[in-house]
């Protein structure tokens, strides 16, 4: 079996070397806009070969993995959708999926075969530097098949997903991108909230303040230092789901804070004890 990755960054290279492992994977082929990603993905030895462009890395190809930026998905999977054939299979590992779908589905000739993939795995730490075989191990990964997925293409990709230590979880792509705004576009956001309050209170009164952040305020502000340009897009193509849930969590934390505006420590105890079940 013949695979390209295109995108040589953390998820894509990572995705790249647990799968050149394979017994089944005869060649991995990596594409990149970033020259310089893709040389040191070929150099680490993530990737058998490296090729110019998308397009030719994607000829011949069995599977095509495009791990880009959500921006990007769209033209990427038209430069690979005019050259891949009849049955093969085309997926991404993209955090968003309602619009990234389809936009695949017309990208590629009759016989091909698109089905979304989303591992939930990664790292605030970006780039090849930190690909690793691992990354995948005991991680969700998300599949969106649809009523258009041919069977024997979703095993065949089912099958190579199930080999890198990930659990499959099939679904709908718009229920994808509600339930992902939730456990993973909502932390972000609230990371990223909570680590700016921290700095403009460490600058205007207490400097002092970061110094005392403990593991509790490290663990929950780590993602903060994620890519901007990342979450840009993301927030962009899945702005109903997220402001949706940021409604539902505006709401939570208005009530939380009249809980404790009026001192109703049962209702606080309520609060904190259902958040541990």
């Amino acid at each position: 079996m013949r695979l390209t990755v295109v995108g040589t960054g953390l998820v894509g290279g990572s995705l790249a070397a647990v799968l050149r492992g394979l017994d089944e994977v005869d060649e991995v082929v990596g594409a990149d806009a970033d020259d310089r990603s893709l040389a040191r993905a070929l150099e680490r030895g993530l990737i058998d070969r490296a090729a110019p462009s998308a397009g030719e890395a994607a000829e011949g190809a069995d599977i095509v993995v495009l791990a880009v930026p959500v921006s990007a998905i769209a033209a990427v999977a038209k430069e690979v959708g005019a050259v891949m054939t009849p049955g093969s299979v085309l997926t991404d590992v993209a955090s968003v999926k309602a619009r990234i779908v389809p936009l695949m589905e017309e990208a590629v000739q009759p016989g091909v075969t698109v089905i979304g993939g989303h591992p939930m795995a990664g790292s605030h730490e970006a780039g090849v530097e930190h690909a690793t075989p691992d990354l995948f191990v005991g991680a969700t990964y998300l599949l969106t098949p649809t009523v258009s997925t041919a069977a024997e293409a979703y095993r065949r990709l089912h099958g190579l997903v199930s080999r890198i230590g990930a659990r499959i979880l099939a679904v709908d792509p718009d229920r994808h991108d509600l339930l992902v705004a939730v456990v993973s576009h909502l932390p972000q956001l609230a990371a990223t909230t909570l680590m700016n309050l921290a700095a403009r209170r460490a600058h205007n009164e207490h400097a002092e303040l970061l110094l005392l952040a403990a593991g509790g305020f490290r663990d929950a502000t780590r993602v903060a230092a994620s890519n901007p340009d990342l979450w840009l897009d993301v927030c962009a193509e899945n702005r109903g789901a997220i402001v949706e849930v940021l409604d539902d969590y505006r709401e939570r934390i208005g009530a939380l804070r009249s809980l404790i505006a009026v001192s109703d420590e049962q209702g606080l105890r309520e609060e904190l004890a259902a958040a541990r079940a």
